[in-house]
């Protein structure tokens, strides 16, 4: 048992580590298409698009460490049982419902503020791509810590 609480921590790493890495590669890269030219915001982003994308590869490289190390374990159906396809899912309709707002949130702005359309794109791409990934460690951690404490 120790073993799979083990993994479920790498695994919970793992998606955390990669959507913090993709929240930088790909945020920068977003940020480079918002503002456009010069100036500080240009080169912050491609500092950002630099380190996610180190990031991006130490988190590819981490996630297939922890394949093996499920294989090796024979613990693949054990880490997807029951309660992680329901977090699984809970988590993706919440990443849904914030891709949903930052659409809003986007038309929106887009009418009142002349912004380049395909940097806010892009911002939707990555809060599409990441808020399911945060959400499933989110939940995760709650019902771990109420699981401790009761």
């Amino acid at each position: 048992m120790e073993n799979i609480e083990n993994l479920t921590r790498r695994r919970n790493f793992s998606l955390l580590f990669t959507a913090c890495a993709f929240l930088l590669w790909q945020g920068g890269m977003a940020v480079v298409e918002l503002t456009g030219g010069g100036g500080y915001a240009n080169a912050s982003g491609n500092i950002f698009v630099l380190a996610g994308s180190l990031m991006w590869i130490a988190a590819m490289l981490y996630f297939i460490r922890f394949q093996v190390l499920v294989k090796k374990a024979r613990a693949g159906c054990v880490l997807d049982d029951e309660w992680a396809r329901n977090t699984r899912l809970r988590a993706i309709a919440f990443g849904s419902f914030l891709t949903f707002v930052s659409i809003a949130l986007a038309y929106v702005l887009l009418a009142f503020i002349d912004l380049p359309v395909r940097g806010v794109v892009h911002m939707i791409f990555v809060v599409a791509v990441t808020a399911p990934l945060f959400s499933y460690v989110a939940i995760e951690f709650r019902s771990n810590r109420n699981m401790d404490q009761g």
